[in-house]
């Protein structure tokens, strides 16, 4: 049984992290088969030097998956490896008649919720570029479940409906009071600025 934590993630946001490594060593037992890279500040500035040259301005819009890890299914078989209780067991077993949950799906705080994310992941973005064509082409990238589509200002319109209705058909949720953009905005921590075509820090960092 593994303990639980709440962390504060800015204003009034509360995360419940599910501890797999104390007591338990869940976690210490995993061995993740490969990894995962993510787009980091060298790969934005391809982005942008892939179409500084083209004469048409390009915008952006940053989203958020909602509860990413939890869209992932666990089989029945480690449900177990994922149990916890509300209950102060204090080292010991539980008491007779608690109550013990199981998190059947990606949980925080498995050494392995974000790798299936990831791999998950991978698949939704490669879906959006066949799903949006030659015709409604864009640069997609996503660090873990922050994604980001920079297209020319023309397709504004066909474009982004289209990626979001191809979500909403995955059953991907979107967390839609982060979805923002323009020309100039922050995504995971870098300043992106398409009219001077500069990645960056912003002034605030």
């Amino acid at each position: 049984l593994g303990a639980l934590g709440l962390v504060e993630e800015g204003d009034e946001k509360i995360r419940l992290i599910h501890d797999a490594t104390h007591k338990v060593r869940i976690n210490n037992r995993i061995r993740t088969r490969d990894q995962t890279p993510s787009p980091m500040i060298n790969d934005i500035a391809a982005e942008m030097a892939g179409v500084e040259e083209e004469p048409e301005a390009h915008l952006a819009i940053v989203w958020d998956f909602k509860s990413a890890h939890r869209l992932i299914q666990v089989d029945a078989r480690d449900w177990g490896l994922q149990a916890c209780t509300i209950n102060d067991l204090r080292g010991g077993p539980p008491s007779p008649g608690a109550e013990i949950y199981l998190n059947t799906v990606g949980t925080f705080g498995l050494s392995t919720a974000g790798y299936w994310w990831g791999r998950l992941a991978a698949m939704l973005v490669r879906a959006a570029h066949y799903g949006l064509g030659w015709a409604l082409r864009a640069w997609i990238l996503l660090f873990a479940d922050d994604g980001k589509l920079l297209m020319p200002l023309s397709r504004l319109r066909s474009t982004i409906p289209t990626l979001f209705a191809l979500f909403s058909v995955f059953g991907v949720p979107i967390t839609w009071t982060k979805v923002k953009g323009g020309q100039e905005f922050q995504w995971i921590g870098y300043w992106n600025n398409l009219r001077k075509f500069q990645v960056g820090i912003s002034e605030r960092r």
